[in-house]
C-alpha cells in the first residue's frame, strides 16, 4: 500500500489518500498539485505502528515509526486502566451529592467510594 501525502503538520500526516500502487499515489499528487497543495509525496506505508505515530520527513520524503513515543504513550495509557475502570463504575456526581445529604460524608466513603477502589486498585492494570 501507498500513500500519497497532500498535507503535514508538524511532521505528521494532516491530510493523505490510500493507493494500492506508487504510480496512482503519483498521480493523486500530479493532481493536487492542480489545486494548490505543492509539496505532496508518494510513499510506501509503514509496516508498523499507528499512523498517530508516524513521523514525516519532507525533504527526505520518507515516513518513519516513532515506536519509542508509542511504547511511552501505551505504557500511561496502560498504568491508568484502573482510574478508567472508577470512573464508569462511581455513581453519577448527583447521586453521590445526594447519598451525602442523606447519610454524610463518612457513609459515602465507605458505601460508595472504597468499594470502587477496592475493586480497581491504583497500579493494578
Amino acid at each position: 500500500m501507498y500513500i500519497a501525502i497532500v498535507a503535514t503538520d508538524k511532521n505528521r500526516i494532516a491530510k493523505f489518500k490510500d493507493f494500492n500502487t506508487k504510480a496512482e499515489a503519483d498521480a493523486h499528487i500530479d493532481h493536487c498539485k492542480e489545486f494548490g497543495f505543492d509539496s505532496g509525496f508518494a510513499v510506501e506505508a509503514p509496516k508498523s505502528g499507528s499512523m498517530e505515530y508516524w513521523v514525516v520527513d519532507e525533504k527526505a520524503k520518507t515516513i518513519t515509526h516513532d515506536a519509542i513515543t508509542e511504547t511511552a504513550d501505551k505504557a500511561t495509557y496502560d498504568a491508568l486502566a484502573y482510574s478508567r475502570s472508577r470512573k464508569v463504575e462511581y455513581p453519577s456526581i448527583p447521586e453521590q451529592l445526594d447519598y451525602i445529604y442523606h447519610n454524610g460524608v463518612e457513609k459515602w466513603k465507605t458505601d460508595m467510594i472504597l468499594p470502587v477502589k477496592e475493586k480497581y486498585p491504583k497500579g493494578d492494570s
